[in-house]
């Protein structure tokens, strides 16, 4: 992070002032305006806004405690230490995030001054409004985010990404923007989350598997992503081969992760080829129907209507750009 904005959110804020003076307590009225044990959206967020920021409070322990939001922690320097649902313990070193569900159990313990995290404070519908224009081209993405946005396992993901220079410079620019207020309707920010989130999507091997549904969320996107990457010969015996389980154990992953079988999502990653392809191009729709891994043209045509309520012949006719 820049020397200037490190300086900036290094300062000794009042609160902190506070509790160097010797009040150990956190002081609840900050963060809730109902229980002790809940930090409340509309005590932390502007009026009106749907993301915010504050520098993590340091030199005390917060207690368990739960949000009605999304968190996002970004370690800056040194290092902080968060336990989650009361028994998963993770150090966030420079560099690194957490991303963490709603109504979590989170507690933190004391970081020392040079200790330096921001909370993004995050309400659901901001990654909501991305989803009409994103799903149709990137389902590993839409899988991230949906994921978020609906409440699923698992309850965080933390990524050790310090190296990772894409995401450094938009988390950078994304505490720049909100410490200077942020921008009508927060759309800087949305976009900015958007590009964050995508690269974060592609960052599998940086994510610190910590739990049972970590795990299987992992894997989960890896599969997304081998079909997204491999729609043509993908079949689900071969991506069970690959992650060492069984065919079944798989399906039922999938299924209970993102709420659609392996064979629907396999579908709609062809169809939204052969739709781009429509669009995009001129080949025949024999073509196309070959291209994408159908031998059967008549079941591509049924499935293909029922997926976009017309042929591939009115889809072009409405949507070519050739």
């Amino acid at each position: 992070m820049v020397k200037e904005l490190l300086e900036k959110f290094s300062k000794i804020t009042e609160e902190e002032k506070r509790i160097l003076a010797g009040d150990t307590r956190v002081d609840y009225s900050i963060y809730s305006t109902h229980s002790n044990e809940f930090m409340d959206r509309n005590k932390l967020l502007p009026v009106g806004h749907q993301i915010g920021l504050r520098p993590h409070t340091r030199f005390i322990h917060f207690p368990p405690h739960k949000h009605n939001y999304f968190e996002l922690i970004y370690m800056c320097k040194g290092t902080t230490t968060h336990i989650i649902g009361g028994k998963d313990k993770i150090v966030l070193t420079e560099g690194s995030l957490l991303l963490l569900n709603q109504n979590e159990s989170h507690e933190i313990l004391p970081a020392g001054e040079h200790d330096i995290a921001l909370n993004f404070i995050i309400l659901p519908q901001f990654f909501d409004a991305a989803l009409p224009t994103l799903h149709r081209e990137n389902p590993l993405w839409l899988f991230l985010v949906s994921s978020l946005s609906q409440g699923s396992t698992p309850a965080y993901l933390a990524f050790f990404v310090e190296n990772v220079l894409p995401v450094q410079n938009l988390l950078e620019n994304l505490a720049y923007t909100l410490s200077m207020g942020g921008t009508a309707n927060n759309e800087i920010e949305r976009q900015t989350v958007n590009l964050l989130l995508q690269h974060l999507a592609s960052c599998t091997d940086s994510l610190g598997v910590i739990s049972e549904d970590a795990r299987q969320h992992a894997m989960v996107m890896r599969v997304l992503h081998e079909i997204e990457e491999n729609y043509r010969t993908c079949t689900l015996s071969a991506l069970a081969e690959a992650e060492g389980i069984s065919d079944s154990a798989l399906s039922r992953l999938i299924q209970n992760e993102t709420g659609v079988c392996f064979t629907d999502l396999l579908h709609t990653v062809r169809f939204q080829r052969a739709a781009y392809l429509l669009r995009e191009t001129k080949l025949s729709v024999a073509e196309i129907t070959t291209a994408i891994g159908y031998e059967n043209a008549s079941f591509f045509y049924r499935h293909f209507h029922k997926y976009y309520g017309c042929t591939p012949k009115q889809y072009r006719q409405q949507n070519s750009v050739v």
